[in-house]
């Protein structure tokens, strides 16, 4: 098993950019702000060099689809490929 090397960066309004050799995400907010959701992976598209643009967006449940609420999402992200894994946290400040 090998340690696959995660960073994660945030852009203005359009949600974290990840970096990484991996072709498996999982993502869970551990923190959200005031009134926020849970949110998951929409898209994933990758680059020449393992590069990853991960769009994260809050999750639907029972046919309602949440937004982002003001405040701090603390972001865990694990990526796999094969028996190779990696992890990160990233924090987003929605305002």
């Amino acid at each position: 098993m090998a340690r696959l090397v995660v960073e994660a960066r945030g852009t203005a309004a359009e949600g974290p950019i990840v970096q990484g050799v991996a072709a498996d995400f999982f993502i869970d907010a551990k923190i959200v702000g005031a009134g926020g959701s849970q949110v998951e992976i929409a898209m994933t598209g990758g680059g020449q060099r393992g590069d990853y643009a991960v769009r994260i967006v809050p999750v639907t449940y029972q046919s309602t689809q949440y937004t982002w609420a003001v405040g701090r999402y603390l972001l865990f992200l694990a990526v796999t490929r094969g028996a190779d894994q990696g992890q990160t946290v990233c924090s987003v400040f929605v305002h």
